[in-house]
């Protein structure tokens, strides 16, 4: 049940937080790009720039997300709920 909420909640970090239902569980984590190599040419720094962009922004909604997972599974957890 709370693996099906998290597929249509979450569905835009749901690849790297279904590593939370795997045996064995394991800490989800977003790919970081590559470093740039010596020879890189700009349009590649422009790139990689974009990147990091879309890397920063996946890793900030992967921490809200989990968080959210965890107030869900607390609540569900909880004695005093």
């Amino acid at each position: 049940m709370l693996k099906e909420h998290i597929i249509t909640a979450y569905k835009e970090t749901y690849t790297e937080i279904v590593r939370l239902f795997n045996d064995p569980m394991t800490q989800p984590t977003a790919r970081q790009p590559a470093p740039l190599r010596e020879d890189t040419t700009g349009d590649d720094k422009m790139i990689r720039n974009e990147k990091l962009k879309i890397y920063m922004k996946k890793t900030a909604a992967q921490e809200q997300s989990l968080i959210a997972v965890h107030t869900i599974i607390w609540g569900q957890a909880s004695p005093t709920m």
